[in-house]
């Protein structure tokens, strides 16, 4: 997979309350004081969330030089240095910075230990992560022929997956709940019917556009997991499952 074609093809997302819940949730383990790096930082909304609330000199990486391009035009007044790059190969020097974040990004990655390894490369006291937790994984058949992975999720991750990873520090985890309750998602459920239905366009719903991206072809694929993802996570808040994993790294 292309990185740079996908993530440019899949343009712009914005941003949905649930992830205001999230960075709530991932904010406690941030160090108030030592410089960060956000790898995977798309549009920049958890680097703006982060000046807001900490005294942090900035960084934020994407492969995607449409996304930087959105990045750049709603953090212009603020002071924060956006780079391209590959989680892979991330544009700084080894140990440059404090801190190292990559929030929803390794299950994207196809070679996630690496993506991991770079990270620990670049961060010289504390990396942090977040990933779905145990995700099911669904695809949607192309026009091409290719099963395309529902958001560009490659891998679904326990702790298991982590703890098998050599890493040079201490190792923790924390689980997040699902962020809002069953009667949520059985309305996005319908919405998405509802507009499937009668074709309107829906460009996005929770911060992820209502079509996929091919990562043979990058073309858009129609989204028609509505109702089984919406199942999914009600299945999720009834048994108590997590729906995200945090993982730290202390150095």
């Amino acid at each position: 997979m292309d990185s740079k074609k996908y993530y440019d093809a899949v343009g712009e997302l914005g941003s949905h309350k649930r992830e205001l819940v999230r960075f709530e949730q991932t904010l406690p383990h941030i160090h108030p004081k030592e410089s960060l790096v956000d790898v995977g930082c798309g549009e920049g909304y958890w680097l703006e969330f982060l000046q807001l609330r900490a005294n942090l000199n900035l960084v934020g990486v994407d492969v995607s030089p449409k996304r930087l391009e959105i990045a750049r035009k709603r953090l212009a007044q603020k002071d924060i240095k956006l780079l391209e790059g590959k989680i892979e190969d991330i544009p700084l020097a080894p140990n440059s910075v404090g801190q190292a974040t990559a929030l929803e990004v390794l299950e994207h990655v196809p070679n996630w230990e690496e993506g991991l390894q770079s990270l620990l490369n670049i961060a010289n006291y504390r990396v942090v992560i977040t990933v779905p937790y145990n995700e099911t994984l669904k695809y949607e058949t192309c026009k091409c022929g290719h099963q395309a992975p529902l958001y560009g999720h490659l891998h679904s991750f326990t702790e298991e997956d982590f703890a098998k990873v050599q890493v040079d520090g201490r190792m923790t985890f924390e689980r997040f709940p699902p962020a809002f309750g069953s009667g949520h998602y059985i309305k996005r459920a319908v919405k998405g019917l509802v507009s499937r239905a009668q074709k309107i366009s829906v460009p996005q719903e929770n911060g992820h556009s209502l079509t996929t991206v091919c990562t043979n072809c990058y073309e858009e694929v129609p989204y028609t997991k509505y109702v089984e993802r919406a199942i999914h996570r009600i299945q999720r808040i009834v048994t108590r499952s997590p729906e995200y994993l945090l993982v730290k790294v202390q150095k």
